[in-house]
Parts: C-alpha cells; structure tokens; sequence
C-alpha cells in the first residue's frame, strides 16, 4: 500500500487505495492524511490536512493547506482552505478559500479567491475575486476583482472585472462589463 513513500516526517495517514493503486507520496511533513485514496500522490505536503475520499491526492509542493471533502482540491494550491464536495477540485492556484459543493472548482490558477456557496466561482481562472451565495460568478471564468453577493449575483459575468454585485441574481450590464455596481434582486 506504501510502495513510493519516501521521506515523511510527523505524518499521519489513515486510508487505503483501490487494489490497482498505491500511495506514492514523495516527501511530506507535518500532515494529517484521513480518507481513501487522500493525498494518494501528493509530492512535497507540509503542514497540511487532507480529509476525504480521494482529496488534495495530486497536490504538488503543497504548504499550510486544509482540505476536506470528497475530491477536493485535488490539486490545491499553498495556502487555501476547500471544503466541500469537490470544492477547489481542480484549482491550482494559492490563497483560496471555497467553501460548498462545486465551489471553485475549474481548472485553473485562480488565486486568492473566496468561494462560498454550492456552485460558487465554479468557472473561474481569474483571481481576487469574491463570492458569497449559491452560483454567484458561476460563468466567471477571466474576470477579476469581483465581489458577488446573492444567490445566482454575478452569474453571468464571464471576463468582466473589478465589479460589485449585491442581491439575488444581480448582473452587471453585459458579459464583460467593468467597473460597475448593481444593488437589488435582479
């Protein structure tokens, strides 16, 4: 089950992989690693928690990260906090907090982010951008500075930035807009 394990200090793991499949940790220091296939092919953790089937199980020079839920931050990046199913499943990118299933999970190097909410920036690769609420900035994908609100606020911003958008599904003007505020239910 530990056939590539080398170098871990002060680790503790609790978990197995299928019969085809076995941890291959490549380094590792100070974690805590709870789940089935969790962190199954990390290289480099430190100082962080893995919790949940198949999570952070291909995080690369991975430090001071928490990650619990099913196929979560699968690829987490330094500094972050997903929790959730799937949440950050696929994003790169450090500093990030996503909290809810789905939330910040695209493929990506989205950067400090906060995603709460299911479904919450589950598109997005631009980084700095907050949102609060079920599918709020689901659909932005390169739009950055963004702060949403409200259920659904923001959901159809795609590459639009530094805008603000408070209350159910709020939008700004178009795809792309900047630079712009919308207060209210859409």
């Amino acid at each position: 089950m530990f056939d590539a394990v080398t170098t871990m200090n002060r680790m503790t793991v609790i978990g197995n992989c299928r019969d085809n499949n076995t941890y291959s940790f490549q380094g590792g220091d100070s974690c805590v690693i709870i789940g089935f296939e969790a962190g199954h092919s990390s290289t480099a953790a430190q100082n962080s928690v893995f919790i949940g089937s198949q999570c952070a199980d291909g995080a690369t020079n991975i430090d001071q990260a928490v990650v619990i839920g099913q196929g979560a931050g699968q690829s987490a990046g330094d500094h972050s906090v997903h929790v959730g199913f799937t949440a950050g499943a696929a994003c790169t990118g450090t500093n990030n907090v996503s909290v809810g299933s789905g939330a910040l999970d695209a493929s990506g190097a989205a950067a400090n982010s906060v995603a709460i909410g299911k479904d919450a920036l589950t598109a997005a690769t631009g980084s700095s951008n907050t949102a609060v609420g079920m599918s709020s900035l689901g659909s932005c994908a390169a739009g950055q500075n963004n702060t949403a609100i409200g259920i659904s606020a923001g959901s159809t911003i795609t590459g639009g930035g530094d805008c603000v958008m408070l209350g159910k599904e709020t939008q700004p003007s178009g795809e792309n807009g900047n630079n712009q505020i919308a207060i209210g239910k859409g």
